[in-house]
């Protein structure tokens, strides 16, 4: 009602530049109301307006927000066309912060639809920009974008290499959760490569990052991610180690997901010990969570290696009986 009221008297006394800024404003607070065709209608006005007054600038801006719009409609091809449109103007005025994000932002928007490789082409651009802006923040952020993009081009040495960058850079910035995130993404992609003692390490060095932040439930996957990765190379004594600690964190974070998780992982060790008694155990623990969430794929996992447990016990009652309550989740999963 504010900002209409305000659009009505500067129309009244011909103010073209308190319009489009109140028209930009107006769009601000559609796109927050997630009213996004409103808000694209509202700043084709106001571009419409500052193109009159000719300030570039405030096109810049416009179009950037124009294609965060688009972007959240997930109208991909018109948010890349209203950052393209922009760019000349954040030229025009110097300004290669902006500049740069309007490229981040394009290759995100690449990325989004699915194509990695013109998304690698627009972060590649984008980050001569940000060392130009002196803006590491930027740079991080370009970079673990890039190590995104990589990921699903599956180019894990340059994702590795990216994320390593971006954790620097977070460091020196003392985000601390930001660069746990970007070592801990450095771990899944040496993991992808079959590198588990680089995978690990990289791990470990996310650990007590998460630890300063208190983030217990990333801390828990950690302990637990490098549990598997010892198994994936064949220590797996030192897996149940780090799957306890994960067991110990998880539960005392409430994260019921990943207690059925670390609980399975377990299970699946000992299996391998051929102590199938504890295995059968660690299943058991895991009904409960799967049951609570309701989670058809878990519930199946759990009841079929609790009818292949019993059945190793010679237990063959309870092996069919399990064996039978996972078919049909098995249907359903």
């Amino acid at each position: 009602d504010f900002y209409s009221h305000a659009l009505a008297i500067r129309k009244a006394i011909a103010d073209n530049r308190g319009q489009a800024q109140t028209l930009t404003a107006i769009g601000i607070v559609l796109v927050d109301l997630e009213q996004y065709e409103k808000a694209i209608g509202s700043y084709h006005e106001a571009l419409a307006l500052w193109e009159s007054i000719a300030d570039p600038r405030e096109l810049a801006n416009v179009f950037q927000r124009l294609g965060i719009a688009y972007f959240s409609k997930k109208e991909f091809p018109s948010a890349i066309d209203s950052y393209n449109r922009g760019l000349p103007y954040w030229r025009a005025v110097n300004d290669k912060a902006s500049e740069a994000q309007a490229v981040n932002n394009i290759g995100w928007t690449y990325y989004s639809s699915g194509d990695f490789k013109k998304a690698i082409e627009y972060y590649n651009q984008a980050l001569p920009l940000r060392r130009v802006a002196n803006d590491h923040r930027g740079e991080a952020e370009t970079l673990v974008n890039m190590g995104l993009a990589y990921h699903g081009s599956n180019e894990y040495q340059k994702e590795v290499d990216s994320y390593l960058t971006a954790a620097g850079l977070w460091l020196e910035q003392h985000e601390t959760s930001q660069a746990a995130r970007a070592y801990y993404f450095s771990a899944v992609a040496h993991f992808a490569l079959k590198q588990y003692p680089q995978a690990i390490d990289d791990y470990k060095r996310a650990l007590p990052l998460w630890h300063i932040v208190g983030d217990q439930r990333s801390e828990g996957q950690t302990l637990n991610n490098i549990g598997w990765a010892y198994y994936s190379s064949g220590g797996k004594q030192q897996a149940l180690d780090y799957y306890d600690q994960s067991l110990r964190l998880r539960r005392s974070s409430h994260d019921q997901r990943g207690e059925i998780q670390t609980l399975i992982n377990i299970g699946r060790t000992y299996e391998d010990f051929t102590n199938y008694q504890k295995a059968l155990d660690q299943y058991s623990q895991a009904l409960a969570p799967a049951q609570a969430l309701n989670d058809t794929e878990d519930l199946a996992t759990c009841f079929h290696r609790l009818g292949v447990t019993s059945y190793e016990l010679k237990l063959y009652p309870q092996a069919i009986e399990n064996y039978n309550r996972a078919i049909p989740l098995d249907r359903k999963s």
